[in-house]
Formats: structure tokens, C-alpha cells, sequence
């Protein structure tokens, strides 16, 4: 499964997509799904390193459980704030866009 990509998408974005992707599918494949208003918020330190990682409730245990160490690992750009809080909304996630088995 694909997921593809609407507008442009920064380093620190791309590696968020990725990660949900393939924790998503994981647990798809375990009979678990994600569904409703999904969206990932980050809270991200002046020096680029996020301190907390906050995913929608309907994103599945298995989703929460695969991405979150890993999101809190990415680095973002340096920024003068001390803290900044980023929300991604995850748009078409869900498990009825998953292609069928042959």
C-alpha cells in the first residue's frame, strides 16, 4: 500500500508519513484500525528534538505503540522558540483505502 502525498512535504514531514505508514499497516495486518479525526501533535524544542508526542485517540493501540518512540526521534530545524507545539492532520487513513489481497 502507497500513501501518497498532497502539497510539498518538509524532511521532518516526510519522516512523519513514513512512520505512520508503516506502523498503520502493521497493524492492519494484526486486525487493528485507525479511524475518525487523525492527526499527530509534536512538541518540539528550540534545538529541533521533540520532547513529546501527542496521536488522535483513533488511531489504533498498535499505531500508538509503533510510532511514538519513533516520532519522538525525529529532528526538526532549529527554531529561536523554546518550544513549539506542531500538528499534522493525517487525511485518508483509514482501513477501507488498504488494497485488497489476491
Amino acid at each position: 500500500m502507497d500513501f501518497e502525498e498532497s502539497g510539498s512535504l518538509s524532511g521532518p514531514q516526510r519522516a512523519l508519513m513514513k512512520v505512520l505508514g508503516r506502523c498503520f499497516v502493521r497493524a492492519l495486518d494484526r486486525g487493528e484500525e485507525s479511524s475518525g479525526a487523525l492527526w499527530v501533535q509534536l512538541s518540539v524544542a528550540g534545538d529541533g528534538h521533540v520532547e513529546t508526542v501527542l496521536l488522535a485517540e483513533g488511531f489504533s493501540p498498535y499505531v500508538k505503540t509503533c510510532a511514538s518512540p519513533k516520532l519522538k526521534s525525529l529532528s526538526f530545524p532549529e527554531s529561536p522558540e523554546d518550544l513549539r507545539t506542531l500538528r499534522f492532520p493525517i487525511n485518508e487513513l483509514a482501513a477501507e483505502s488498504r488494497e485488497p489481497e489476491n
